[in-house]
């Protein structure tokens, strides 16, 4: 489900003994339909050995791109994301990518959302699932299933 507040929270900050007002966003939680891409070997449960995990063990923070709403699952529809991201650490051009949509990592009982960088403006990320069950949500799309 979509997060329904797409507008800044006011908190309030304690700075030097002085009040200060600052904004805060809240990640925009990303429609089914969006599509995801990572590259490497996300098929693999091992693959997520090393991710950060709660206290559950479900991952917490896997770095993915997205796009904002519902598109086709295609080698064209990775390659404009994939341009998107500017940032040092970004695939060249001509990597493999594995796609998914928002939805199934959803249906599994993650969350999926957008929190753009700076030189990444499609950056999302992928929390609440563990490393077997997000594994799956890329193999739906490599047997066809998207």
């Amino acid at each position: 489900m979509r997060n329904p507040i797409n507008l800044p929270l006011w908190a309030l900050a304690l700075t030097l003994g002085q009040l200060a007002v600052a904004p805060v966003l809240l990640a925009e939680e990303l429609p089914p339909g969006s599509v995801i891409i990572t590259k490497g070997e996300p098929v693999k449960a091992s693959s997520y050995d090393k991710e950060a995990k709660d206290a559950s063990g479900s991952l917490t923070g896997i770095e993915v791109l997205c796009t904002k709403g519902p598109t086709k699952v295609d080698k064209k529809t990775a390659d404009l994301l994939a341009a998107t991201d500017k940032s040092p650490t970004a695939a060249k051009k001509g990597s493999a990518w594995q796609l998914t949509r928002a939805g199934y990592v959803q249906l599994l009982g993650g969350t999926v959302s957008l929190q753009p960088k700076p030189k990444s403006p499609r950056h999302c990320v992928i929390s609440g699932l563990s490393p077997d069950a997000l594994a799956k949500a890329w193999g739906v799309c490599q047997a066809g299933g998207c």
